[in-house]
């Protein structure tokens, strides 16, 4: 891998280089680099290069750079329509159930002391709708997984200095700003959470405004190319074209 000095493009030798602390040496402008800082930068120079992968895209207008990707990803919507299927069937059920109690109906939930049932009160009725709000919430939370992971997507828009990052479905989503002009690095890193066991990595842009990270949830060629595009884009570099 040849070694090249972000701050001023020099190449650094391997003899100013140290594997084992981590570290890279540029002589040209007296500045030491993490060697691992390095290593991801110039993947991320050699994904950028690649054609655009299938469910991900580039569009400029002319006024406005648009890049992002898609979420979707069958085998997780498969799992989570599955699955949210049948924890909120079984929610459902005992849900209809205080909903019927509410109005007047008859619902049978227990069998008294001679064999006959025993209706839900009032205050029981309440007193389960309360136990079923969290078995509620997982219910959604899954439901809405599933439609990500059919429809979701990542955005970044460009646009006169305005960075807009945007994860969500369709136009419901959550959107942060950033400056574009003003990005200082652009990475993949570990994310704080996990699947399976394994701990997720995400797109990290850093800029002197703020600190976004998205795409945990992309998969591992459409975030590569995705962090590649935005670094060549955005990270101050002598030899790649600035965003608008």
């Amino acid at each position: 891998m040849d070694t090249v000095c972000p701050k001023c493009h020099a190449d650094i030798p391997p003899d100013d280089i140290n594997v084992g602390e981590n570290v890279a040496y540029c002589r040209a402008c007296d500045t030491v680099h993490k060697l691992s800082e390095l290593a991801e930068r110039e993947d991320l120079d050699e994904a950028a290069s690649e054609s655009v992968p299938a469910g991900a895209w580039l569009r400029d207008d002319g006024n406005e750079t648009r890049l992002g990707a898609t979420m979707r990803s069958t085998g997780t919507a498969i799992f989570f329509i599955l699955f949210s299927g049948f924890w909120n069937s079984i929610v459902l059920v005992f849900l209809a159930n205080v909903i019927a109690s509410f109005f007047g109906a008859k619902v049978p939930i227990t069998q008294g002391e001679h064999g006959t049932p025993h209706t839900m009160r009032r205050d029981e009725a309440w007193f389960l709708l309360l136990f079923l709000i969290p078995f509620i919430l997982v219910g959604l939370g899954t439901f809405v997984v599933a439609l990500m992971a059919l429809f979701g997507k990542v955005e970044i828009a460009l646009r006169s200095g305005d960075g807009r990052a945007f994860t969500g479905l369709g136009p419901v989503g959550w959107t942060r700003r950033f400056d574009s002009t003003r990005v200082k690095s652009v990475s993949i890193e570990t994310a704080d959470s996990s699947t399976n066991g394994k701990p997720d990595r995400q797109i990290v842009i850093d800029a002197a405004d703020r600190t976004v990270k998205i795409g945990t949830t992309l998969s591992r060629a459409r975030r590569r190319w995705l962090a590649g595009a935005l670094q060549r884009m955005l990270v101050p570099d002598q030899s790649r074209p600035r965003a608008r």
